[in-house]
């Protein structure tokens, strides 16, 4: 794929989520965040309101933010591609996974989560050390299962034997756990297993999803294990 192509692409998936956000109908979730949430949504929600006079007065956010994460993995898949064209059509292929689409033009947290964990890829791979403190603090305040993205970090902070990271991660799990966390993990089994891959496949789509399993298991018995696969492993896992 070529540079000219790619930026094509960007431009009219750009077009077409302002277009998505703009015309698609507020949902019942995203009425009772606009109007009765208290967390972090509801400001987001509010930042834009009466400039447009439609559906981007609350969701105008989102899709910058979703158009940020494009970029983002962008600027992470050159970390792992050498061939620049690699890096193309990953993008394009998260682009347009179902899951990526729906929170970039529906008012939802996941993709501001979605933003600082690339943030944080980024910043690790560059050795960014504050701006890595910055991004897990923003994640403890931003979502209360954040936990899980601090137990992969201190998994593999362990592997790495990098005492700093390891010693913030447990902190932060710690206090995740003890004063943000509102993962619900008692109860009895109600055979929700069969539901979650199909929801994990919507998110995905078949193929990908598939690839993405079969990506977690081959890396996990042969290949050396990165940043980034123990954060997608602990999340596909715990989940």
């Amino acid at each position: 794929m070529s540079k000219t192509h790619f930026y094509l692409f960007i431009m009219v998936y750009i077009i077409a989520l302002f277009s998505l956000a703009t015309t698609l109908p507020i949902g019942p979730n995203e009425a009772t965040l606009y109007y009765t949430d208290t967390t972090i949504l509801y400001s987001l929600t509010h930042v834009a309101q009466g400039w447009f006079g439609n559906a981007l007065d609350f969701r105008l956010p989102f899709v910058l933010l979703g158009l940020a994460n494009i970029a983002l993995f962008f600027m992470m898949s050159q970390r792992y591609f050498s061939d620049i064209k690699e890096s193309y059509l990953s993008t394009i292929i998260f682009a347009l996974l179902p899951g990526i689409i729906t929170s970039a033009i529906l008012v939802n947290i996941a993709v501001l989560v979605i933003t600082f964990v690339l943030s944080f890829i980024i910043f690790y791979e560059k050795k960014m050390y504050v701006y890595q403190g910055i991004t897990m603090l923003a994640l403890l305040l931003v979502h209360d299962a954040s936990v899980i993205f601090f137990i992969a970090l201190a998994i593999f902070s362990a592997f790495r034997r990098n005492q700093i990271l390891f010693s913030m991660s447990i902190l932060l799990s710690a206090i995740s756990l003890l004063y943000f966390n509102g993962l619900d993990i008692g109860g009895t089994p109600r055979g929700e297993f069969l539901e979650l891959f199909g929801l994990y496949i919507a998110l995905f789509s078949p193929l990908v999803f598939i690839y993405f399993f079969y990506a977690l298991y081959r890396i996990w018995l042969r290949e050396k294990k990165d940043i980034l696969w123990h954060i997608a492993f602990a999340a596909f896992s715990l989940s």
